[in-house]
């Protein structure tokens, strides 16, 4: 403990909660159920858990991924807190199953069997070890009902679907191949039976839910880079810096990448990358195609469950540091958030006629969502917040691709300009009332204008087509599906504004990181992130 908490005063910590412009899409099989078949569901704590605490950021002690735990049966640590199995595995036996794995471990979706949900330390009540554990309502939040009732309902519409308002159920909306069967970074969603989470408004009679989700709002808790169609988990992400694919949307570093040099920190890692991290240099807990609302994207990890896992690192730090070292720790921090254009493009995708109502409506709903989120981490002790607010929406190259002769798309830059209004006035409002809450917003919107309209003054040659993908402008496709299809690659990233169809190349990051840092008021307001992070909080 003594080696963390005499850290020196003039150490800054930087957390990032963000999102990338991207929204993924996914499938999965039905399997054969056998005649007679009966599954096992699990729910509970370690007596139970076979390793879903191996998926989740937690302490040691909730873990037990090491010797020499399972050494009497499996001769290696699988996550059971005994030395060989436990209850559920010779349950599982006599009733002819195989073991029933963890619910959280990577490309698990055999259901048919059953599911585990136990995870160790989990308790009924969500306060017992929040944050470090899943407990029992999360366990419940993909119970074995709900897959039951969703197969028989994602079965019955297949079966008759114009009984259900629906003209095709083989065939995929959007997609390529056999029945459209694989998608892009986009997908277009058909109207279905079931409304939006968001209840208690008029716009859940106006806005569709896609009928082919997942049930789960939890299911990706487990990784930062989910199951996307077009994934940077592959070559050519990383090419220009790494030299290798990283899991970043771009060729090179991100914004966070250069915010984290100025201030003389290492380069801030996932949230969820397995092993120890030092947390008092700061996290991050962006999840590409996340949303400030969970049903803007339910694979990826939204804004309510990056703040549960911030909520989980404070508890984590507390253990580390005494609770006086940690708060003054999380009161020195910065507090990076990039998010909001995956909901609105969402909310475009489903009511391209949406009236301007409507617009002010969901605008009113992401940012009430993004307060109470800000006066959670102020709760928490932070006071230093930095916004990138939301960009040129339309002129992304996967927005250009959608229009008649490449040309922007006004809709969702207008609702990109409705946010960052409203965005400018409910800081404000909480900076005069909450003692000690400072904040800067620095304004994507502007810079990624200036350089669209301009390339050429900011040293970029294209600033439409991205520098990897196919198809119109480029728009998708980067990395060709791990190869297996044709793409096309630029021979200097540097001279693209957009690596992919929407995000920039590692040029446009470091420019941009350069006015979120150290712009004038015409950029970044109403301080930039230098004197924000220079700031004494009383």
């Amino acid at each position: 403990m003594a080696s963390f908490s005499n850290f020196h005063m003039i150490h800054h910590i930087l957390l990032i909660f963000s999102s990338c412009l991207l929204i993924p899409t996914s499938s999965q099989s039905h399997p054969h159920q056998p005649q007679n078949h009966v599954a096992f569901f699990i729910f509970g704590d370690s007596l139970l858990d076979p390793g879903n605490n191996n998926y989740i950021n937690t302490t040691t002690e909730d873990q037990a991924n090491f010797r020499p735990y399972g050494e009497t049966f499996f001769k290696y640590p699988t996550g059971r807190f005994s030395d060989g199995r436990l209850i559920p595995d010779f349950i599982a036996e006599y009733a002819k199953l195989p073991l029933i794995p963890p619910y959280l471990q990577p490309g698990n979706h055999q259901f048919t069997y059953g599911a585990n949900f136990a995870s160790g330390g989990a308790g009924a009540l969500d306060e017992i070890n929040q944050g470090l554990v899943v407990n029992l309502n999360t366990q419940l939040s993909c119970n074995p009902r709900d897959i039951s009732e969703r197969r028989k309902e994602i079965w019955e519409r297949m079966d008759n679907p114009s009984k259900y308002g629906f003209k095709e159920a083989k065939i995929a909306c959007c997609g390529s191949g056999p029945y459209r069967g694989c998608g892009g970074t986009f997908v277009a969603s058909f109207q279905a039976i079931e409304t939006p989470l968001w209840r208690h408004s008029q716009l859940s009679d106006t806005i569709q839910a896609s009928f082919w989700r997942r049930c789960c709002k939890h299911s990706s808790d487990v990784v930062q880079a989910p199951f996307h169609t077009e994934s940077s988990a592959f070559w050519p992400y990383g090419e220009t810096f790494f030299k290798r694919a990283t899991g970043r949307f771009s060729d090179g570093r991100l914004v966070p990448d250069f915010i984290a040099e100025y201030m003389n920190l290492p380069m801030i890692p996932p949230y969820l990358q397995p092993g120890p991290q030092r947390f008092i240099d700061g996290s991050n807990f962006a999840s590409a195609g996340a949303g400030v609302l969970p049903e803007t994207n339910f694979e990826v990890i939204s804004l309510p469950q990056q703040l549960m896992y911030f909520k989980g690192m404070v508890k984590v730090l507390k253990h580390q540091l005494d609770d006086a070292e940690a708060k003054k720790l999380l009161k020195r921090a910065v507090y990076l958030f990039s998010i909001g254009g995956n909901d609105y493009l969402h909310f475009y995708d489903e009511n391209t006629n949406a009236s301007q109502s409507e617009k002010r409506e969901y605008v009113g709903i992401i940012i009430g969502n993004l307060t109470i989120a800000l006066k959670e981490i102020y709760g928490l002790g932070g006071r230093k917040i930095a916004f990138q607010n939301a960009g040129l929406l339309g002129c992304l190259p996967s927005s250009r691709s959608g229009t008649k002769n490449g040309a922007c798309a006004e809709k969702p830059s207008a609702l990109a300009r409705l946010h960052n209004m409203a965005l400018a006035k409910a800081l404000k409002e909480l900076e005069s009332s909450l003692p000690g809450f400072k904040y800067a917003i620095f304004d994507y919107y502007k810079a990624i204008s200036q350089r669209t309209d301009n390339p050429s003054k900011y040293g970029f040659k294209e600033a439409k087509t991205a520098c990897c993908g196919s198809g119109p402008y480029r728009a998708s496709n980067c990395g060709g599906e791990r190869g297996r299809k044709k793409f096309e690659l630029c021979r200097i990233p540097g001279d693209y504004l957009w690596f992919d169809g929407g995000h920039g190349t590692e040029r446009a990051n470091r420019q941009l990181s350069e006015l979120l840092w150290g712009g004038g008021p015409s950029s970044t307001a109403p301080r930039n992130l230098k004197q924000l992070v220079e700031l004494e909080i009383m």
